[in-house]
């Protein structure tokens, strides 16, 4: 199956240069989920299938992959413990042996990625809602986000 974007795409956009996050840590079936869970139902698929056969590149790049990049990062962040080093605690076990301090911080970094890629997925909607005569397969009202948003306990309907 072709992707919007690929592994090392998701890396440049997705994680700073410090994180040392290898692209073999990502799979394609990481990418895939992320395209169909977060990007598929705001682009709808005619539309999808137009920037898989390579139209509207600037929408793709300005719009599609940052938001793509930022659910794939979202969906692996708790893999990558297990992808990326040995799990083995001190005394040779098999396991992660993670503290309560590190649960808290891997559950403000999951909250923190979620947020920013809701955000650049509500940037893409915007985008395709202001412009829509540009993108012929775009249909708006198969957009989840243009019927109602519920952010910070506050229903908005659109």
């Amino acid at each position: 199956m072709t992707t919007l974007i690929n592994r090392e795409k998701v890396i440049n956009l997705a994680f700073s240069p410090h994180e040392l996050i290898h692209a073999s840590a990502l799979t394609t079936s990481d990418i895939i989920e992320a395209e169909s869970r977060h990007i598929k139902p705001i682009l709808g698929e005619p539309l999808l299938e137009r920037l898989r056969e390579g139209s509207y590149q600037s929408l793709c790049e300005e719009y599609v992959a940052p938001a793509l990049a930022a659910w794939v990062r979202y969906i692996v962040q708790p893999l990558l413990g297990q992808r990326c080093t040995p799990c083995l605690a001190d005394d040779g076990n098999d396991f992660y042996n993670a503290t309560t301090a590190d649960n808290v911080r891997l559950e403000n970094l999951q909250r923190t990625l979620r947020r920013k890629a809701k955000t650049l997925t509500r940037r893409l909607s915007d985008h395709l809602n202001s412009n829509a005569e540009l993108y012929a397969e775009y249909n708006p009202e198969n957009n989840p986000l243009n019927h109602i948003s519920i952010d910070g306990n506050i229903v908005q309907t659109f």
